[in-house]
């Protein structure tokens, strides 16, 4: 299972929006299907995971210098085969949704560069309505949360800041604003 860090690079002339959280955005609203965007980096159709994604930046001597971004999408695939991965999933072809490989791929580029602008300038803002909206968790939702090496700690999803961070409620009532991990 992989985790993801939301997090602002400050890079030479503006914000890079280095986060899962904008392609999410993307990618669940270019599928069209009545997807929810699991926090931070899974996007899933009836509770099952249909996509991931994966970001990795690139330093050279503190700069930035490139993020690269990993997308996996189950395109293909049957129940049967599908009935060995660790966590519920699906894949296009269940769900009823054919498409080429190349299509999704080109509306996921299209809509990116459509508003790879206004991401850059607005960061999170520019998307926390959809991501919001498309959020498999809401406002009251109990969830357990893994962090700090797997450690799991139950409390109540409390929406997301202003970065995209994860805003949970632990059992102490104390809201805990969190950058990495996973909701299990």
């Amino acid at each position: 299972i992989s985790v993801n860090c939301v997090q602002l690079l400050y890079a030479n002339s503006g914000i890079t929006y280095d986060s899962p959280v904008s392609f999410l955005t993307i990618v669940s609203l270019t599928i069209g299907l009545d997807s929810k965007i699991k926090w931070p980096n899974d996007i899933l159709i009836d509770g099952k995971k249909v996509c991931g994604i994966l970001t990795e930046s690139t330093y050279f001597g503190g700069k930035l210098v490139g993020i690269v971004i990993g997308i996996g999408i189950n395109l293909v695939g049957t129940k049967e085969q599908l009935k060995f991965v660790k966590s519920p999933a699906t894949s296009l072809e269940i769900e009823g949704f054919t498409v080429e490989r190349d299509v999704i791929l080109e509306k996921i580029y299209e809509e990116f560069f459509k508003n790879y602008e206004s991401i850059l300038n607005l960061g999170f803002s520019f998307i926390k309505y959809d991501y919001k909206r498309k959020s498999h968790y809401k406002f009251g939702d109990k969830i357990t949360f893994s962090k700090d090496l797997g450690k799991k700690e139950n409390g109540i999803f409390r929406g997301f800041d202003e970065n995209g961070a994860l805003m949970f409620e632990n059992k102490n009532s104390e809201i805990e604003v969190l950058n990495c991990g996973e909701i299990v």
